[in-house]
């Protein structure tokens, strides 16, 4: 009976501690659970829209008169509303900002992606994307061709050599997405008209991903006279560097492009001011074997430095060569 007592007064102890780790481990496990619920749901109240986030020189392009303001009604297709707010077009790039309104088919989580075709009055086609999934916006772009009498060759007819797609969430409603397009083929059109055609659409909802294949957007756009009456500054080297040839130098109102080639592979080419700081590309492109480049600026011809350099450094950081640049006649 001794034994017993004290068997118990062990016993007891234990399960009250072993109750209060269940305890524990319950409200633990709940407390996971609603912070996983918590992290995956769409909350996102206190994020606020703004365009100078997606863009430090915006504002500098506002400014200066080139952004295209539209913020035209939604128009909808499948029960989600679509429209363009903002367009900015320049020699080397077009930004188009893209609002959805998914008030009744409510996202989950920042995610959209669209198939789409940009071309302008002459049928110059800026742009096209396709994902490869359910419905081909590449066929759709041959149709495109044939109907309006264009000779099909992505390599020649497509004008963009890169893309970029960018979503800027408001809330579980509405998404606002930035496309840019870019190009070192030349110049984009001067053009007084550009149409989007939105024709896939692909968007996380409650239930998962959801691709719309039938999407019916089509914008028509009048560009201002200061968009198609832009001009723009050519620069060239003043003298060469060897391994180094630069293929364009464009300064517009909106940004600065530099394409270029070079013999090693691994070279580094920077853009540099008088006083020998360096210049941040907004983007870069390689293209094929990688000794072909391309690099967008932030520098525009409201904010152009008095002097500009273009240094090349080898792979193992050696400079090869720098050279100033000065306005082509």
């Amino acid at each position: 009976e001794k034994n017993m007592e004290k068997l118990k007064k062990i016993i007891i102890p234990i399960l009250i501690i072993l109750i209060i780790c269940a305890i524990i481990f319950f409200i633990v496990s709940n407390k996971k659970t609603e912070t996983t619920e918590t992290i995956t749901s769409f909350d996102i109240s206190d994020q606020v829209f703004s365009q100078e986030s997606m863009d430090k020189t915006l504002q500098d392009t506002a400014n200066a008169g080139y952004v295209e303001n539209f913020n035209t009604d939604y128009t909808y297709s499948n029960d989600i509303g679509a429209k363009v707010s903002n367009v900015i077009q320049s020699d080397n790039d077009l930004r188009i900002w893209v609002d959805f309104d998914f008030s009744k088919n409510k996202l989950t989580r920042n995610s959209v992606i669209y198939d789409y075709i940009v071309y302008d009055e002459n049928n110059k086609i800026l742009g096209y994307e396709n994902h490869e999934n359910g419905k081909s916006s590449y066929d759709y772009l041959k149709d495109f061709c044939n109907e309006h009498g264009i000779t099909f060759d992505e390599s020649e007819t497509i004008l963009s050599t890169s893309s970029a797609f960018n979503n800027i969430v408001e809330n579980e409603n509405k998404i606002s997405s930035l496309l840019t397009l870019s190009t070192n083929k030349g110049d984009f059109p001067k053009s007084q008209k550009i149409y989007i055609d939105i024709i896939k659409l692909t968007y996380s909802s409650s239930s998962g991903y959801k691709t719309y294949n039938d999407a019916n957007w089509h914008f028509e756009l009048d560009l201002s006279e200061k968009t198609y009456n832009r001009t723009s500054i050519s620069y060239k080297l003043k003298e060469n560097i060897e391994g180094l040839t630069v293929d364009k130098i464009n300064v517009t109102d909106t940004s600065t492009l530099i394409s270029y080639t070079y013999t090693e592979n691994g070279a580094k080419v920077e853009l540099l001011d008088a006083n020998g700081n360096k210049f941040e590309p907004t983007s870069s492109t390689a293209i094929g074997d990688n000794t072909t480049a391309s690099m967008f600026y932030s520098i525009n011809k409201n904010n152009l430095p008095q002097a500009l350099y273009l240094k090349l450094t080898n792979s193992f950081g050696q400079e090869i060569g720098q050279a100033e640049l000065e306005i082509e006649n």
